[in-house]
Order: structure tokens, then C-alpha cells, then sequence
């Protein structure tokens, strides 16, 4: 990936992580039991992890977050039937 597209990609995440500090995680626990644990927990923890290791060139940190993000994806995924039923 060149810089213009990781810089695309990094301005993407920000927006992101803009948007998921708007969230209140505990309606969202109410909502679905946990839902704002792990949205918390996986996915702003993920892309604060990545935002981090993009301005420190940190790859550690940087696979930490992928891997957060992944969790949170799987856990979404499992949980997406029940969550849309809540509604």
C-alpha cells in the first residue's frame, strides 16, 4: 500500500473512532447484552491501537490493534442475529 492510500485509510479510522466516541456503550449494553463491552473494548481499543502505531511506526502495536478488530468482527458476527432481533 503506498502512502497515499495508507493516509486514505488512517484519515478513515479517524472518522471512525470520531464517530465511536459519540456512542453511549451502556444503551448499547441495554440494547444487547455486552454489545457496548465488546464495542468498547475491541473495536475503539482496535482503531486507537492502529491510529497509535501509525504515529509512532509501531508494528507491534499496529497487528495488536488488527487483531482487536478482528475480535470485534468475529463477536459481531456471532452475535449479529441476535442483536437485530432485539430491536
Amino acid at each position: 500500500m503506498g502512502p497515499e492510500e495508507s493516509d486514505k485509510m488512517i484519515g478513515f479510522y479517524k472518522e471512525a473512532l470520531n464517530h465511536a466516541h459519540e456512542v453511549d456503550y451502556e444503551l448499547l449494553n441495554q440494547s444487547y447484552n455486552g454489545l457496548g463491552n465488546h464495542f468498547e473494548n475491541k473495536f475503539v481499543a482496535g482503531i486507537e491501537l492502529i491510529l497509535s502505531a501509525h504515529e509512532t511506526l509501531d508494528k507491534e502495536k499496529a497487528l495488536k490493534g488488527q487483531n482487536l478488530l478482528n475480535q470485534w468482527g468475529v463477536w459481531f458476527q456471532e452475535n449479529y442475529s441476535q442483536i437485530t432481533e432485539n430491536k
